[in-house]
């Protein structure tokens, strides 16, 4: 096993602790869709709150390693909810960024829901590098906007 690894678990074991004595109450929501076998593994999460959506990356980490993941099926991450304001360059958690720099690095590529980026009056150009954006084709009124 590797430093990178290595490190990476500590992080996890660590973070997940945190997060089960914390005093805040965390929730986010994830969905798992496969249309088949040869296309890509989709995985929505939608949270409102930023450690709802740490947990919730921790948890979606953990069940693509118990899985056993495929390296060759391609897996993608969409982040939904007003969690997509979590990700822009100015004042992103150090933990958030870690993560999302991992997930990178395992190949997974990490969306935000470009709907709930209207939504919620996030500007694509305000994101972190590395993230794409995810056009899922079905129309979001934007309830938020001004």
């Amino acid at each position: 096993m590797n430093f990178k690894h290595t490190k990476l678990n500590l992080f996890l074991v660590l973070a997940s602790l945190a997060f089960l004595f914390s005093p805040y109450t965390a929730s986010a929501a994830i969905t798992k869709f496969q249309p088949n076998l040869k296309q890509e593994i989709v995985y929505f999460v939608e949270t409102n709150d930023l450690a709802g959506l740490k947990q919730g990356l921790v948890d979606l980490n953990l069940h693509l390693r118990e899985e056993g993941r495929s390296k060759k099926q391609p897996i993608k991450v969409v982040i939904h909810g007003s969690g997509v304001k979590f990700f822009k360059k100015v004042g992103i958690d150090p933990d958030l960024e870690y993560m999302l720099i991992w997930f990178q690095d395992e190949r997974i590529d990490v969306s935000v829901c470009e709907g709930c980026l209207l939504e919620h009056g996030v500007d694509r150009n305000s994101l972190v590098a590395g993230l794409h954006v995810w056009k899922s084709g079905i129309p979001i009124a934007p309830s938020q906007r001004k």
